[in-house]
């Protein structure tokens, strides 16, 4: 997505770059077209379709299956009307889908970004974000999406110079002192 990304000179936040460039992969590639792409295009269920992206396409090292499902509802819930594809063509005005547990409407949803944490090890967009954000401090690190050594050694110098616990650890106080909201 990187690649992507530069090539068209776009940012690596472009929610319609991502989304393109997943389904393009989901689409072209045999395993995940197979495994995937055969789920997310027969099912009708948020669970199955958050699960089977999670499980097999994402395959993140924290298995934090239901934020991210709960985040799928929100989406779906809340920018449905925003599409500008073609969800269902046998459906030209779907129900809306609601949160399987409501919450009382002054009780803000958890939104999914930033992660409770990413770690040595992990990899995919959430680590791209993380590596983009370290970029944009200036500090010296790769694009990969792959949280690496070098990635650690930023997260380690970033929270040396802020006064935090050094731990590699990206959490909700790294993310408070890199600016973001948590």
């Amino acid at each position: 997505m990187y690649d992507e990304m530069k090539k068209q000179g776009s940012s690596i936040g472009d929610l319609q770059l991502a989304i393109d460039f997943s389904l393009k992969e989901l689409k072209t590639d045999s395993y995940f077209a197979s495994k995937v792409w055969a789920v997310l295009s027969t099912t009708d269920s948020i669970r199955e379709a958050s699960d089977i992206v999670c499980r097999v396409y994402e395959n993140p090292e924290v298995k934090n299956y239901d934020p991210r499902y709960n985040a799928a509802v929100f989406l779906r819930a809340n920018y449905a009307g925003h599409m500008d594809g073609d969800d269902d063509p046998h459906d030209p005005d779907p129900e809306p889908v609601l949160d399987p547990e409501p919450h009382e409407p002054d009780t803000p949803t958890t939104p999914y970004w930033p992660p409770r944490m990413l770690c040595e090890g992990m990899q995919g967009a959430d680590v791209s974000v993380l590596q983009a954000i370290l970029q944009a401090q200036d500090y010296n690190t790769e694009i990969t999406g792959i949280f690496d050594n070098r990635t650690k050694a930023m997260v380690l110098a970033f929270q040396g110079e802020n006064e935090l616990s050094t731990d590699g650890v990206a959490g909700p106080k790294t993310f408070r002192a890199l600016g973001v909201s948590v």
